[in-house]
């Protein structure tokens, strides 16, 4: 004679092998892992890192150069990870400041030329001319005036 319990039997654990009317396991396959297994937990991303990151990434200069250097001081005393997000931010704000300062050199250095190429003109010879000019201006409006 067979007991109702023997039949009900499972395994220690209680893992059992998958039944046909069991739902389907949304974990792709392969991926799954053993009920009991701990799960793997990363460390906390900081904050001010992922801030500094993204100021860094925008040319924020002046906003994301002091997080990144609170977030890496503050990373040393606590537990989380992002020290790589926050010098990411650190350079990519040295990179912006690069480029500005190649941007404004340029700038500075095409205004210089333009100067110079305008040295050679005085003051009063442009305001001859645009005396002359007015000047002009008015005998059109003259001439117009007295041929209607």
């Amino acid at each position: 004679m067979i007991y109702p319990a023997v039949m009900s039997w499972e395994p220690p654990g209680g893992n059992r092998p998958p039944q046909p009317h069991d739902p389907v396991p949304s974990v792709p396959h392969g991926l799954a892992t053993h009920p009991d297994a701990p799960r793997p937990r990363g460390r906390k991303k900081s904050v001010t890192a992922i801030a500094a990151l993204l100021f860094g990434t925008f040319g924020m200069v002046p906003i994301a150069v002091p997080l990144a250097i609170a977030a890496l001081l503050r990373l040393r005393r606590s537990g989380k990870s992002g020290s790589s997000l926050a010098i990411s931010g650190l350079l990519l704000s040295a990179g912006w400041t690069v480029i500005g300062v190649v941007a404004a050199l340029l700038f500075i250095g095409a205004t210089a030329s333009h100067r110079t190429s305008l040295s050679g003109v005085s003051f009063s010879a442009l305001k001859g001319r645009a005396h002359s000019s007015s000047s002009h201006l008015a005998g059109v409006v003259q001439a117009a005036s007295s041929a209607a």
